[in-house]
């Protein structure tokens, strides 16, 4: 939550946009009736923006990287070190761009673009709003483990079993309370409201 200061300060730089102005003159008026006019100028206003709080600090702007950071903080620490092992295997084995170009854009474009947008600082309420984007990165190190496996088969194996392994015990960690999870090198759930509020 705010503090009664930065209310304060937010209260007095705050001017109504035209859409404001105008719902302000159409109450004052009497066109609508007073539940639509309150209906719209909430809609508007959740829209715009709404407190935040991300890592100690609040916002009623919002932070461009609040959903990398609220992705790093509340994903299990195995799917976070497969992730960057998937991504070495693409680097020392890279696809061929030339037949593969659609493919890759096919799948990448998507989630480049929801996350772009998930990025504006608008509305920073939870890790719920940016789930779409988790599919395809699971998709991600399933063909990443399918190639490493035709490339080195026993490492492969291996890492499959450490990341089964790590996910299933920081998942079991966190029984039977999943929805407040927070990996262990955050901190785990104990510390999650010193890094994120709302509905994380």
């Amino acid at each position: 939550t705010l503090s009664t200061d930065q209310v304060q300060n937010w209260n007095a730089h705050w001017q109504p946009g035209t859409f404001l102005r105008a719902m302000a003159w159409i109450e004052s008026h009497h066109l609508l009736p007073q539940t639509w006019v309150a209906g719209l100028m909430f809609i508007e206003g959740n829209s715009v923006g709404r407190a935040g709080f991300l890592l100690g600090n609040s916002s009623m702007s919002g932070w461009w990287y609040y959903f990398p950071v609220a992705m790093v903080v509340k994903t299990p620490l195995s799917t976070i070190a497969i992730l960057i092992l998937s991504t070495g295997v693409w680097l020392f084995r890279p696809p061929n761009f030339k037949t593969r170009a659609w493919d890759i854009t096919a799948f990448a474009l998507l989630p480049l673009i929801y996350m772009a947008f998930s990025m504006r600082p608008q509305a920073d309420l939870g890790l719920r709003y940016i789930l779409p984007v988790y599919p395809f990165l699971f998709i991600f190190i399933g063909i990443s483990m399918a190639k490493l496996r035709h490339w080195q088969p026993k490492v492969a194996a291996t890492l499959i079993l450490l990341f089964l392994a790590g996910l299933t015990i920081e998942t079991y960690s966190a029984y039977p309370d999943f929805i407040p999870f927070f990996n262990i090198a955050a901190g785990g759930w104990s510390n999650g409201p010193n890094l994120l509020s709302d509905s994380n």
